[in-house]
């Protein structure tokens, strides 16, 4: 099967945010804002994969198939400020106002943010790293064995790396332990610089 990985340098449950759904019934993980490109490119039915750092290891943060691809708009109209990175409101002009939130704060930040307009949503998704900051070296995520190592690289910038890994792969994954999301911890605090997802990992 193939991936599309990504380093995933800084993981505090904004890029990507997990939360419940209650339209839906259901947890429901998206990629609202960072990784523009990847947001471009990455087509429903897709499986896209976070990498933590080399300071942590390379394991596996998270894994997502893409269920749908929404405008921002769209993801606006359906969740308003429900979700935590729903955090750009439209205007009537075109623009979009920046929400207060701790995650994204600066101008960078939001042109990064706003330069796609694609989101993405996913039901089938593993998470397996709890949350952590930019150069975090405590082990989190998850350890991923020789025949599946292609996925262990770090630099994976823009749209990501395409990986092709063994059918066995998936399967593999959904016999691992992962998160539940009542264990996940929400980070908030990163006083005047945000949270600093947006910088190159």
């Amino acid at each position: 099967m193939r991936i599309r990985a990504y380093t995933l340098a800084v993981h505090v449950g904004h890029a990507p945010c997990w939360m419940y759904d209650p339209s839906q019934n259901c947890e429901l993980l998206t990629l609202a804002n960072c990784k523009p490109k990847i947001r471009d490119v990455a087509h429903e039915g897709e499986w896209v994969a976070g990498v933590t750092p080399k300071g942590m290891g390379y394991k596996l943060a998270y894994l997502m198939q893409v269920d749908k691809r929404v405008t921002r708009t769209q993801y606006w109209e359906r969740f308003e400020k429900s979700r935590l990175d729903s955090i750009y409101r439209p205007q009537r002009n075109g623009n979009w106002k920046q929400l207060a939130n701790p995650w994204h704060l600066d101008e960078e930040s939001r042109a990064h943010d706003l330069s796609s307009e694609w989101v993405l949503l996913s039901q089938d998704f593993y998470v397996f790293a709890n949350s952590y900051l930019e150069h975090d070296t405590s082990p989190s995520g998850l350890s991923l064995p020789e025949r599946y190592s292609g996925l262990a690289r770090g630099r994976m910038r823009n749209a990501g790396h395409l990986i092709d890994l063994p059918d066995s792969f998936l399967p593999w994954i959904r016999k691992q332990p992962r998160l539940k999301l009542d264990d996940f911890r929400v980070l908030r605090e990163f006083g005047d610089k945000g949270c600093r997802c947006c910088n190159p990992a």
